[in-house]
């Protein structure tokens, strides 16, 4: 099972009907799976693999989206990095959960807790020149996120969530 995968049967079931609709912006689902495709494609080509933890710290727009289902899509484990903490906190997350890369804003501070891949026209080209990835990754019992709590103790804790839960 991979959650990409719902949302290529939604683009083969219903290509016309919108799936992301933000002020006077929407994208279709058949739109929206060729994107997604085209990123898990290109973060491919950066290196980014199955079972790879990639932090995310991007805004909360459509990209942000775009960006976890292309993850899914190439069977990487989502590291969710609020982009609102501080530089510190997102490196201290990136560094105890072994991120391979961490996803940012164009401007976004950061050190060098993990190699960054930034939100700008590099990244925008090369989805938009890259491939589709044609095969979701698929193996019983695929990582999906990191859901991090700090539960009562306030040390973070990151219990994994699968693409079957």
């Amino acid at each position: 099972m991979n959650l990409a995968h719902s949302l290529r049967i939604l683009a083969q079931s219903r290509p016309q009907h919108p799936a992301l609709v933000w002020g006077d912006n929407t994208i279709l689902y058949r739109d929206l799976d060729a994107r997604v495709r085209r990123s898990a494609s290109w973060f491919k080509s950066q290196g980014m693999a199955q079972g790879d933890v990639i932090g995310v710290a991007l805004d909360d727009t459509a990209e942000h989206l775009i960006v976890i289902f292309a993850l899914a899509a190439l069977g990487a484990t989502v590291l969710p990095m609020d982009c609102r903490w501080t530089v510190p906190e997102q490196e201290r997350i990136a560094r105890h959960f072994k991120a391979k890369r961490v996803l940012l804003e164009q401007d976004a501070p950061w050190n060098d807790a993990a190699p960054a891949l930034r939100c700008d026209g590099k990244w925008h080209d090369g989805i938009a020149k890259a491939t589709p990835l044609e095969q979701l990754a698929e193996v019983p019992n695929l990582a999906f996120l990191l859901s991090l709590s700090s539960g009562t103790t306030g040390m973070a804790k990151g219990p994994l969530v699968t693409h079957e839960q």
